[in-house]
């Protein structure tokens, strides 16, 4: 139902949220980010053409072989993006990232309890949350967004008191969701 998919919506939101905070602390990475996502693409289209028996087309290959040449071979797996700076291959993964982003642990519960309802398990298919069961998956995304926020006001060149109005702002409307 409508409170399955929100606790599904936070689990995408917060894997995102851990792949971000990993390249904003490793922005060298961010070309090799965006272009996995053309490996990704044509690895499915290349899928595809092959399970229809269609011959793949050439400039799928030619760009698979590109990014392949640029960097390695691992590119075409999940986080192969992450190859430089996570050496071991068996570590590159999202626990990994999320370790090495030092992010606070106070969101991964709901992570952990989001991967509950979403992989096919007896809970999944048992339990149905109620409303009253999603409150604290939505306060989690607005305190993400508090502290991205306050992150960013640190960050800008305001005078004081006009940060401390944003700041105060966004915290009541926070304050509003619980």
């Amino acid at each position: 139902g409508k409170n399955n998919s929100v606790i599904s919506v936070y689990r995408t939101f917060y894997e995102n949220y851990i792949v971000f905070a990993f390249l904003q602390k490793h922005p060298e990475l961010k070309t090799a980010f965006i272009e996995h996502k053309d490996m990704l693409h044509c690895l499915i289209i290349k899928e595809e053409q092959n399970i229809k028996g269609i011959e793949v087309e050439e400039k799928i290959l030619k760009r698979i072989d590109e990014l392949e040449k640029k960097y390695g071979a691992n590119f075409k797996e999940n986080y192969g993006w992450t190859e430089s700076v996570i050496e071991d291959r068996s570590k590159r993964n999202l626990k990994t990232i999320y370790e090495s982003s030092n992010l606070s642990e106070a969101f991964s519960f709901y992570y952990k309890l989001s991967c509950n309802f979403t992989h096919a398990t007896a809970f999944s298919l048992l339990c149905h949350p109620e409303v009253k069961d999603i409150y604290g998956y939505i306060y989690a995304i607005v305190e993400i967004f508090v502290r991205e926020f306050e992150e960013l006001l640190s960050n800008l060149k305001m005078i004081t008191k006009a940060k401390a109005l944003i700041k105060e702002w966004i915290e009541y409307m926070a304050r509003d969701v619980n």
